[in-house]
């Protein structure tokens, strides 16, 4: 039987350009749609969308939904 020998990942951020363990794919609006971004990266993406495109990710519209029954 005969091993086969993978290929590591190259797992680096789109946008700060720096190895890391984990990466997020980001696919929305902007210069990095389709990307893979650290946890830092995508989140300073992510908040600098408008409040619609922020509402068209599914864990921000359950924070709002779940922000509105509070009160």
């Amino acid at each position: 039987m005969q091993m086969i020998k993978g290929k590591p990942i190259a797992m680096t951020c789109s946008r700060c350009i720096k190895e890391h363990k984990t990466l997020a794919w980001y696919h929305g609006t902007g210069m990095y749609n389709n990307s893979m971004l650290c946890r830092f990266c995508f989140k300073t993406v992510f908040n600098s969308l408008t409040e619609p495109q922020k509402l068209e990710w599914s864990f921000y519209k359950q924070k709002q939904i779940g922000e509105n029954n509070v009160e």
